[in-house]
C-alpha cells in the first residue's frame, strides 16, 4: 500500500495530511491545512505539499482509487481501511513525517475555532508531541502548549479519564514561568486546582497534600480562592480517616473568608444551645414559603463556604460528634445571611436531624 502511494502523486499529497487528522476527516479541514501549510515560513519538503494542490479534485481520485469514501451527505470521509491510514503516514520518512505533524498541529491549534478545538484536542497534542520534543520551544510554543494541556486536562475530566487528566495537567504545570502566580494568577490557581481534583480522583493523596500546601502557602493567594482545593482535601482526610485533621486544616480558612466558628468545648456548647434557641423560634424557620422566598445567592464566595461547611459536617459527624451542631447551625445561619445556594437544601435537613 505504501509503494502504491508512493506512485500515486495526487494521493501521496492529499492522504497524508488527512491521516494526521485522523481516521475520519471532513474537506473544510483540509482545505485549512492545505492553506496553512502553502502559507508557513517553513518549507518541510519539496514533496510534501505543491502549490497546485487542489483538494476536491485529490479527494474525488482517492475516492475513485478505494482509498477513502464519503461519510453520509456532507463534507465528511473516511479511510476505507486503518491500514490504508497507516500507509499514508509512512510515506515520508520518519523526521519528515515528525515535522509534517507539527505543522499540521499547529495549524489546527491556531486556526480552528475553540469548540473544534476542544472536540481535537488529544488529536492535536498527539502531532505536537514528538516535534515539540526534538526542537527548543519558544515562550509562544509553550503558551500554546501550556493552555492545550488544560483544555484536554478539563475534557480528560468532564468524561471521568483521571488518569490522563492528571497527566495533562501535571505538564501544563510544567510549562508554567516562574512568576506563574504573579504574571497569571487565575490560571496557575485554577491549574493547581484542578490537579488537586484529579491527584483526589486518582487516591493519590501525598500529591493532594503537596499541591494544597503549595496552594495554601502562596501568600498572594486570597483566603477565597483556598476554598477550591481545601474542599478537596477534606475529603482526601476523610478518606484516609482523619477527619479531625480536616477540622483543623479548614477552619482557619473560613475564618478568614468571614466564617468564623468557635473552638473549645465551652465555647462550642455555649454557640450551640443558642444557636439552638435562636433557630427554633426564628421567624424564618416558621414554614417552608418562607424558606423557599430566601434570596438565591449569585456570589460564587458565598456557595465554596457552604461547600466547605458541607464537607465538614461530614467530618464532625465521623470524628467530633460534639463539633457536629455548630457546623450546620453555622450553615443555615450562613444561607440566611447570604442567600439559597446548593447546599442549603443540606443545612435544612441537617437542622431537622439536630
Amino acid at each position: 500500500m505504501k509503494e502504491q502511494l508512493l506512485n500515486d502523486a495526487e494521493a501521496k499529497h492529499l492522504l497524508p495530511l488527512a491521516a494526521c487528522i485522523g481516521s475520519k476527516f471532513d474537506r473544510d479541514l483540509l482545505m485549512l491545512l492545505v492553506e496553512g501549510l502553502r502559507s508557513a515560513e517553513t518549507t518541510l519538503t519539496e514533496n510534501t505539499i505543491t502549490v497546485g494542490l487542489d483538494v476536491d479534485e485529490n479527494l474525488e481520485h482517492c475516492q475513485r482509487k478505494g482509498y477513502i469514501d464519503r461519510v453520509g451527505s456532507g463534507n465528511g470521509y473516511r479511510f476505507i481501511h486503518d491500514r490504508i491510514q497507516e500507509a499514508a503516514l509512512a510515506v515520508y520518512e520518519a523526521d519528515v513525517r515528525v515535522g509534517l505533524e507539527y505543522q499540521v498541529g499547529r495549524i489546527l491549534a491556531t486556526k480552528l475555532p475553540h469548540d473544534q478545538l476542544e472536540a481535537m484536542v488529544f488529536t492535536i497534542l498527539g502531532l505536537l508531541k514528538n516535534g515539540l520534543e526534538r526542537s527548543h520551544m519558544h515562550d509562544e510554543e509553550k503558551v500554546m502548549l501550556l493552555n492545550l494541556n488544560i483544555l484536554a486536562g478539563n475534557k480528560a475530566m468532564s468524561c471521568s479519564a483521571f488518569q490522563p487528566a492528571r497527566n495533562y495537567f501535571n505538564a501544563a504545570i510544567e510549562l508554567l514561568p516562574e512568576d506563574a502566580w504573579g504574571s497569571d494568577y487565575q490560571l496557575t490557581l485554577d491549574l493547581y486546582s484542578s490537579m488537586v481534583e484529579a491527584e483526589y480522583s486518582v487516591a493519590n493523596f501525598p500529591a493532594v497534600q503537596v499541591l494544597c500546601d503549595t496552594v495554601m502557602k502562596e501568600a498572594v493567594v486570597l483566603a477565597s480562592d483556598k476554598l477550591r482545593v481545601c474542599n478537596v482535601m477534606i475529603a482526601a482526610l476523610v478518606a484516609q480517616s482523619k477527619p479531625l485533621e480536616s477540622i483543623d486544616m479548614a477552619l482557619p480558612v473560613l475564618r478568614d473568608c468571614g466564617c468564623k466558628i468557635p473552638r473549645g468545648i465551652l465555647r462550642v456548647t455555649v454557640a450551640t444551645v443558642a444557636g439552638l434557641f435562636h433557630t427554633k423560634f426564628s421567624r424564618k424557620m416558621k414554614s417552608a414559603d418562607i424558606l423557599a422566598s430566601l434570596p438565591i445567592s449569585t456570589d460564587p464566595t458565598q456557595a465554596a463556604v457552604m461547600k466547605t461547611l458541607d464537607r465538614l459536617a461530614t467530618s464532625a459527624f465521623v470524628g467530633k460528634p460534639d463539633f457536629f451542631p455548630i457546623i450546620v447551625l453555622k450553615s443555615l445561619q450562613w444561607t440566611f445571611e447570604n442567600g439559597i445556594t446548593l447546599y442549603s437544601p443540606a443545612a435544612f435537613a441537617l437542622t431537622g436531624l439536630l
